[in-house]
């Protein structure tokens, strides 16, 4: 599913989801080169005074489906999306999403609610829950810095009768970060 539907078509209901993946199911990594080329566009749309905390690319996941059929956990990507992680000038969280077709989607104006789950600043790390009161869906984010050194997003979501195709499901995806 393209990002553009998931910023659209929110649709589900709050629980945290912990799966268990093999680290090949999250071998690909979007180029630092192109995050950068991300994050220079995204400053541009960003309300003034407000601080990047995180670009980040590529998603890969697992998501379990129990609409229009039931299915075990299956491989869930979304290589065009973006996620730009972000604060205000009044130190508030927002999330811009870039979709397929390159256009930002700030998920404030979107109709999200977006908070701060935690703040640690001495491990640099944050979370955040993400939530549409209209439509139920909520997403968590948990962004930190691996043992690796890398920064990495690690993002759930849970969806219900989304949309016309009757979607529901719940993922959990990680996204690698500058």
């Amino acid at each position: 599913m393209k990002l553009i539907e998931k910023t659209t078509l929110r649709n589900a209901m709050f629980f945290f989801v912990s799966v268990a993946a093999s680290s090949a199911a999250f071998s690909q990594e979007t180029p630092a080169d192109e995050l950068r080329s991300i994050q220079s566009l995204a400053q541009q749309s960003l309300p003034a005074g407000s601080t990047i905390l995180a670009t980040c690319g590529m998603s890969e996941g697992r998501a379990y489906y129990i609409s229009p059929k039931v299915q075990d956990w299956a491989d869930d990507r979304i290589t065009d999306g973006r996620l730009v992680i972000f604060v205000d000038a009044k130190n508030e969280p927002n999330i811009l999403f870039r979709d397929a077709r390159g256009s930002f989607i700030d998920a404030k104006k979107d109709g999200a609610i977006v908070v701060f789950s935690f703040l640690n600043e001495e491990k640099k790390a944050v979370g955040l829950i993400e939530t549409y009161p209209t439509t139920g869906v909520t997403q968590t984010y948990v962004l930190s810095t691996g043992a690796d050194a890398k920064k990495y997003l690690l993002w759930t979501t849970v969806k219900a009768h989304l949309s016309i195709a009757d979607i529901t499901k719940a993922s959990a995806h990680k996204s690698v970060c500058i």
